[in-house]
């Protein structure tokens, strides 16, 4: 299913997305982390990860071919300046090819209202 189809009808305690955000347009990302956040019970966590632009860009350049759309460097942690931030990471692993991938991860739990 295309993820930005998914209905979010219920509340979750956990969700997590890893490794599939970077799939969205980008006029999509913000509306979709919404969803998300909105879709998380009181005092539940989410766990995201994304491709990031500390991406190499001749790297990037074959994963477009893919739909990938990088997210800024940090930018997944703006999403949750509202929420507790239990760990947030941006980092760059290095590929056989010598380029590198640039991923944000971020664990945030919501705080009650």
């Amino acid at each position: 299913m295309d993820i930005i189809e998914y209905d979010f009808s219920e509340k979750f305690d956990v969700i997590l997305l890893e490794a599939s955000m970077h799939f969205l347009k980008e006029e999509e990302k913000e509306d979709y982390i919404h969803k998300v956040k909105n879709s998380t019970n009181d005092n539940g966590i989410n766990v995201l990860g994304v491709f990031d632009k500390g991406t190499s860009d001749e790297f990037h350049e074959g994963m477009s071919y893919w739909g990938i759309s990088l997210f800024r460097e940090k930018e997944l942690f703006e999403y949750y300046y509202d929420w507790e931030i239990l760990s947030k990471k941006s980092f760059k692993i290095a590929m056989n090819n010598g380029h590198k991938r640039g991923i944000s991860q971020v664990i945030a739990r919501k705080i009650n209202k």
